[in-house]
């Protein structure tokens, strides 16, 4: 057994020794263990005299390593200690056999049939140190495990230990890692100085004196510690001189049950400064404001700046870069988006280029990402979900002329949905109405993990369709996968139709406003406009309004639940995959981890409602529009011409000899050819081979050069005219 271990045993006696209550009962109860006992304290230890009852509690040793020692105190209760012998002064027994832990087997079954005696009833053990089982094994686990970042911890930065080393006078590196030497107080003044010293501060007090200083730890404090220590020496006369007059002197005291004056030389020698701080602080003295002078280092306002002109430059291009808007957060905070396909080290890279090309400065990437993220609060945008095609397609097109009115159209229908949604916020808030919002999760496929087996095998998809109240964050989530049910109106709508019936029992009466997307053959469709009538006649709900979101911008709360279930889905995908549905369910229902929980109600076979057979039980005659959708109108058909444009279409030839094929290939899908307008442009030169004079042309004379045309459209004869000069010059005369 170690030193440290008998020590920890002797002090254990003492406090025994303390406690002990030496008396005798009627009926003594013999515990379940023995006395500590250990060799080499024969004389401390109470029962070496013989069988005695002792009511002083005992400890039994919990685990021992050989730094640390762990016990355990139990009840005190009448014993019969029996002295250990010799032979036994090398076993060390704990006690109670489940708790003691022997270094041998042989060890372990002789203190068991020796040192235990036979008791009718157990001790209660109680832990006076818990320590935990790793701390007390000494195992590697007892270590601190470190997070997964860092975190800022600017005391052990190299700078700040430097500084608390030098403030304290102790030895420090500087930047250049130049190893200064601590500081030490230096010899008194002569004997022959007039304030004698020396005499008043011995050398046990100027150790005193030096070590209060330097204990400061702040040079602020220590500061104030001299500022109290110099006082202004007040003369009687002073010669006065044409010439500037020095400064007042100052006088140095220590305190020493009473302030003792003392000389300059021993004031610096034994606090072991320099005469440089003592005169920074007799300046502040002589100042008159009555505070030791501020330590003013860094604060010269002479650092080197970056011209404006190039921070502007920085913050124009961030402000040039398009945002992007998300589909998750942009109801609920200012942050902005860019591309995802960015990084900063590319946005810099850009600026650096445009710089270089107009010949200025650019700052470097430190100065550029600290502008990035401490001025602007941007974030890089991953999507997900599809963009708006509507909008992608404006954004891609070349030529935006004929998409202009369009699409401004999509975007005032977009502004004013949201400004309705807004609207319904603001009566949802007074409690006016109940504005809930009810969307279908993306597919939920199972076994989902990252074994490269599960790509090819067939999977069982679950869906979680998830009904939001706006205004109270409330969820209800309902799921199932496809061995029970579709993804259709019936599924949906038993959804929506639930929670209906659960909000007309805790709130009847209510007015509800439904907002979702616009998927027809989910919810907007005329099986639903069914259910909701149905809700309305035999449930206790006043009215029933479902309002959709413009396509592509259908962005609302739900896609938050979603957004919330996906990341706590990513993390239990790291701890393993998924292989049945019912972990699914676990992680919607732990996935909020802040306020109302997500309420998750598993669906089977028998929960859905036909709908569809309801509708068509019930007289109801649905119709669109009938203004748009009126099949007994006589059809319009609009054939006005728009805009006509005049193109060139270039031939396609091999030359230009007898019996060539020359080809004008026409390639436009959104346009009618008008050929009856269209022109021939035919150029050349023309040489006499004979003979003198004027050359003149025929009428038509272009239709003669040529044999036949043929006209085809994909790839198939329309019309074909042989002999085209004298067929359309025949048609020419004719008409």
């Amino acid at each position: 057994m170690s030193d440290r271990t008998k020590k920890i045993m002797r002090l254990a006696y003492e406090n025994m020794g303390k406690q002990r209550d030496v008396s005798e009962r009627s009926q003594p109860t013999t515990s379940h263990g023995t006395s500590l006992h250990e060799p080499g304290m024969e004389d401390d230890d109470p029962t070496k005299e013989g069988p005695q009852i002792s009511m002083w509690p005992r400890y039994a040793i919990h685990s021992s390593t050989p730094t640390k020692l762990a016990l355990r105190k139990l009840e005190p209760c009448k014993q019969y200690a029996s002295p250990i012998s010799s032979d036994d002064e090398k076993l060390f027994s704990s006690g109670s056999s489940d708790l003691y832990e022997p270094s041998d087997e042989s060890s372990s079954e002789e203190s068991s049939t020796e040192n235990i005696t036979s008791s009718a009833s157990l001790p209660i053990n109680k832990d006076i140190s818990a320590p935990d089982s790793n701390e007390a094994t000494g195992s590697e686990d007892s270590q601190p495990k470190k997070a997964k970042k860092r975190t800022r911890n600017e005391k052990n930065w190299k700078q700040n230990v430097a500084k608390r080393l030098k403030n304290s006078g102790k030895s420090y590196k500087s930047r250049t890692n130049k190893t200064i030497e601590a500081r030490k107080m230096r010899p008194p003044c002569s004997d022959k100085c007039v304030l004698s010293c020396s005499k008043n501060f011995p050398y046990e007090k100027r150790v005193q004196k030096f070590n209060e200083y330097w204990a400061l730890g702040s040079l602020q404090r220590q500061r104030d510690y001299l500022y109290s220590c110099i006082e202004k020496l007040e003369l009687k006369y002073r010669r006065i001189s044409s010439c500037r007059p020095r400064k007042p002197n100052c006088c140095f005291y220590f305190m020493n049950d009473k302030k003792i004056r003392i000389c300059k030389t021993f004031f610096i020698n034994t606090l072991g400064i320099s005469e440089r701080a003592v005169r920074t602080v007799i300046d502040g003295k002589l100042s008159g404001n009555g505070f030791a002078p501020l330590d003013n280092r860094g604060k010269h306002n002479k650092h080197k700046k970056i011209d404006d002109e190039i921070l502007n430059s920085v913050r124009h291009h961030i402000n040039k870069i398009p945002r992007i808007e998300s589909h998750y957060v942009r109801r609920d905070t200012s942050r902005e988006f860019i591309d995802g396909a960015l990084t900063i080290a590319d946005i810099h890279r850009h600026y650096c280029s445009e710089r270089s090309m107009v010949n200025k400065p650019a700052v470097n990437y430190d100065a550029f990402a600290k502008i990035f993220n401490t001025e602007f609060n941007i974030g890089f945008f991953i999507p997900k979900k599809d963009q708006c095609d509507r909008c992608e397609s404006y954004k891609n097109a070349v030529d935006k002329s004929g998409l202009e009115e369009e699409f401004k159209k999509h975007q005032e229908e977009k502004k004013l949905s949201r400004i309705e949604k807004a609207l319904d916020k603001e009566k949802a808030a007074k409690s006016e109405i109940q504005l809930v919002v009810y969307d279908l999760q993306a597919v939920l496929p199972v076994p989902m993990g990252q074994t490269s087996t599960f790509f090819y095998k067939s999977r069982l998809n679950c869906f979680n369709f998830t009904v939001t109240e706006i205004m109270t964050s409330k969820t209800n989530c309902y799921f199932w996968h496809e061995g029970l049910g579709n993804r259709g109106v019936n599924e949906i709508a038993t959804g929506v139709y639930l929670y209906i019936e659960e909000l007309s029992r805790s709130r009847p009466g209510s007015d509800i406003i439904f907002y979702s997307d616009n998927c027809g053959g989910q919810q907007k469709n005329k099986y639903m406009m069914a259910m909701y009538l149905f809700a309305v006649g035999h449930l206790d709900v006043h009215s029933i309004t479902h309002k959709y979101l413009i396509r592509g911008h259908t962005q609302n709360e739900g896609d938050a639940v979603h957004s919330i279930i996906e990341r706590n889905l990513k993390r239990t995908k790291r701890s393993g995959p998924i292989y049945v549905p019912d972990q699914y369910v676990s992680v919607i229902r732990n996935a909020k981890k802040k306020g109302e929980p997500l309420k998750v109600k598993e669906m089977g076979y028998a929960d859905f409602f036909d709908f569809k057979s309801l509708y068509n039980r019930m007289p109801l005659n649905v119709i669109k529009d009938t203004e748009v959708f009126n099949i007994c109108r006589k059809p319009q058909n609009d054939e006005s011409i728009q805009k006509v444009e005049w193109r060139t279409y270039y031939p396609y030839v091999k030359s230009f000899r007898n019996n060539d094929v020359i080809e004008i290939n026409i390639n436009q899908s959104d346009a009618y050819d008008a050929l009856y307008d269209s022109l021939l442009f035919i150029s050349g030169k023309i040489e006499r081979n004979e003979g003198e004079g004027r050359v003149s042309f025929v009428n038509n004379a272009g239709a003669f050069m040529f044999q036949s045309a043929v006209y085809e459209q994909n790839g198939k004869e329309l019309e074909a005219v042989r002999e085209v000069g004298i067929v359309s010059t025949v048609r020419g005369f004719l008409t």
